[in-house]
């Protein structure tokens, strides 16, 4: 477990920083850090770790406002977007922006803000013209999972008057 730490460290370095002889450690490990993700105790220590993680980002994601609190769609963009790029802030912004004039005591003014933020997370406009988003499949999925299997299509707390 301690050479698959070591080699862990490795590969946190962003790629550009590594020097030749980091990236041919890092490569010629590989093997091994996978043989190592793959025992019993490298699978002990990555579903604790992840266990952890999903607890802090329900934690940290539970003190969000508004949309936040009755979207799960806008709790897993957030997480999603943090994870994979640092910061879930375009997300808060963008949920932000979805609130004026929505009362989210109503179902359907959480939906339809929830389809907004889609809207911002999925388009964007290069050059005058609306194209996708470099995650925008990654979004879709993300809508399409939490849609179909969170009960109420993971909105919570709200009425469904239409």
């Amino acid at each position: 477990m301690d050479t698959a730490r070591t080699m862990q460290a490795c590969v946190n370095l962003p790629m550009k920083l590594e020097t030749l002889r980091a990236l041919d450690i890092t490569y010629k490990a590989s093997p091994g850090m996978t043989q190592g993700l793959r025992s019993a105790e490298g699978r002990t220590e990555y579903n604790n770790r992840l266990a952890k993680y999903l607890q802090e980002q329900v934690a940290k994601t539970n003190l969000l406002p508004g949309l936040f609190q009755k979207s799960m769609l806008a709790r897993v963009l957030f997480s999603d977007r943090e994870n994979q790029n640092g910061s879930g802030g375009i997300v808060q912004t963008n949920a932000i922006a979805t609130e004026s004039g929505r009362d989210f005591s109503r179902c359907g003014d959480v939906i339809e803000a929830e389809d907004v933020l889609l809207d911002k997370m999925i388009w964007q406009t290069v050059s005058g013209k609306r194209v996708h988003t470099d995650y925008y499949r990654r979004y879709e999925t993300v809508r399409d999972i939490v849609r179909s299997n969170a009960p109420h299509g993971g909105v919570a707390h709200c009425e469904y008057i239409w």
